[in-house]
């Protein structure tokens, strides 16, 4: 379900195709870099990629969970901007929660409920807890804009995402994305 989440959450937050803002001017993504680094102790054989496809951007996923994901399941995400003058990025947001607690109360919510439908429809993932060791798989997703809250300037972003199973005294890493992209106005 952590991957499950983490790739949702990446695909949500960030406009897989032009969008229109209010002033009818086009917003423009290009993505520079996709990586997917999983931890081989609980994903194998994981595969990820963005395509374009006749409707706009389609994402793709297929990987084997060798670990039941059950509890204190947790994904940081991190994000990033910079301009074309700068060098390095700078962090303006992180968000840390714990993916089954979120998806206990997940169905309630009306965003959270159009994303789970979305996937659904692409998916074979559950959208809740617990998930169980086994084959997934994310074929074709396009997102659905209505449900991204977008608020962009022009620049360059990048998201960091880390889905790790909590455990004292460190955590217990699953894996760990990284998508950058160039916004344009």
């Amino acid at each position: 379900m952590r991957i499950k989440l983490q790739i949702i959450l990446l695909i949500l937050i960030l406009p897989m195709e032009p969008i229109k803002s209010k002033k009818t001017k086009r917003v423009k993504v290009r993505f520079l870099t996709v990586s997917v680094i999983p931890n081989s102790s609980h994903l194998d054989s994981c595969e990820a990629g963005i395509t374009p496809g006749s409707k706009g951007l389609m994402f793709d996923f297929k990987g084997h969970i060798t670990t039941n994901i059950i509890k204190d399941f947790s994904v940081e995400l991190q994000f990033f901007t910079k301009s074309k003058k700068e060098a390095d990025y700078n962090k303006f947001f992180t968000y840390d929660f714990e993916l089954c607690k979120l998806m206990e109360g997940f169905m309630s919510q009306t965003v959270a409920r159009l994303w789970a439908q979305s996937l659904k429809k692409f998916s074979n993932f559950p959208i809740k807890c617990p998930i169980m060791a086994g084959d997934y798989y994310i074929k074709r997703m396009k997102v659905d804009r209505k449900s991204i809250p977008m608020v962009a300037m022009n620049g360059f972003y990048m998201v960091k995402v880390q889905m790790y199973i909590k455990k004292e005294p460190a955590r217990d890493v699953f894996v760990n994305a990284t998508l950058e992209a160039e916004v344009t106005l």
